[in-house]
C-alpha cells in the first residue's frame, strides 16, 4: 500500500501542457525556464519532483520535492530500483549515467502507484 512522508511540497504553475487527466497525479514533473512545470519528455529530463494533484495549464500544481511520495509506475519494478521519468512522467527503470529521479520503495507493475524516495540529484550543466 503506497504511503508518503513528504517534507517539502511547493506549488508551481502548470506550463506548456495540461495536468488535468486523472493519470497526471503522482507523476514526475520538470521545471522549465519560465519557472513553470511540465511533464518530462523522457529520461533525459531532470525531474524536480512529483505531482500531488492535477491542474489545468496556467493554474497551480503542488509538487513534492523532498521526502517520499506516491509515484505512478510505467513499467514493472522492484523495491529499491532507481527510476527516471518516461515521456508521460511515469517511473521507469534508470539506465545510463544520468542521475536517478527517485528510488521506489515498493514493487509494482505499470499503472500501479507506489511509494518512492525523491532523489532528484541535478545533472551537471
Amino acid at each position: 500500500m503506497a504511503t508518503q512522508n513528504t517534507v517539502l511540497i511547493k506549488t508551481f504553475t502548470a506550463s506548456g501542457n495540461n495536468f488535468s487527466a486523472a493519470t497526471d497525479q503522482f507523476i514526475f514533473a520538470s521545471l522549465v525556464s519560465d519557472g513553470g512545470i511540465v511533464e518530462p519528455s523522457g529520461a533525459n529530463d531532470n525531474a524536480i519532483g512529483i505531482t500531488q494533484d492535477t491542474a489545468k495549464t496556467g493554474t497551480g500544481i503542488p509538487i513534492a520535492m523532498v521526502g517520499t511520495s506516491k509515484l505512478r509506475l510505467g513499467a514493472t519494478l522492484k523495491a529499491g530500483d532507481n527510476v527516471v521519468p518516461d515521456s508521460t512522467g511515469d517511473a521507469v527503470l534508470h539506465v545510463g549515467s544520468l542521475p536517478a529521479s527517485a528510488r521506489v520503495l515498493e514493487a509494482g507493475v505499470s499503472g500501479d502507484v507506489v511509494e518512492a524516495l525523491i532523489t532528484h540529484t541535478a545533472a551537471a550543466t
